[in-house]
């Protein structure tokens, strides 16, 4: 993704970055409903993780595609900011979308992502026994939980902070 948007230049990577926020926060406000109210008598042990990662493609393609169309052309910043801004916003993007697939796949029961489990049982408790390198996990969590008690704040008044305060330990 850094190298991406380093040649893609700093406006398409702000408009990507943009456009990930709004599919991750549409996908987690339609998980739960969708996952209950459809998946989870179909496909219970993957219904979790299929019910968050399925809509957010494709609500990530749809909006990209429609802000594509909307504004085709590019901002001419000089060469070299659009090249550290895009690749800066690249690395934000990636870590995003990397800590969003992660949770997604950690939902899909009994699979874990090349061995990587974050938790684990000891004595009855929960305990973190794993960290990604970068955190992307964590940092997906923390990015949407903070967008539903701000800007994203939901209609019903119930944040995703206190529905599920860890998507890393939910999942």
């Amino acid at each position: 993704a850094v190298f991406w948007f380093s040649t893609q230049g700093l406006f398409s990577a702000l408009l990507h970055l943009i456009t990930l926020l709004c599919a991750g926060t549409l996908a987690l406000a339609a998980w739960e409903p969708l996952t209950v109210g459809y998946l989870l008598n179909r496909m219970p042990q993957y219904a979790w993780g299929v019910g968050l990662l399925v809509p957010l493609a494709l609500i990530l393609l749809v909006l990209r595609t429609a802000i594509d169309l909307a504004v085709p052309g590019n901002v001419n910043f000089p060469p070299l900011i659009n090249s550290i801004g895009g690749g800066a916003i690249g690395f934000i993007i990636g870590t995003l979308t990397a800590g969003l697939v992660v949770i997604g796949v950690q939902f899909v029961g009994g699979f874990g992502l090349g061995g990587y489990t974050p938790w684990t049982l000891q004595d009855g408790k929960l305990v973190r026994a794993q960290h990604l390198w970068l955190g992307a996990d964590d940092f997906a969590d923390s990015v949407f939980t903070t967008l539903s008690d701000g800007a994203f704040y939901p209609f019903n008044g119930n944040p995703l902070s206190k529905v599920q305060p860890s998507l890393v330990e939910a999942a």
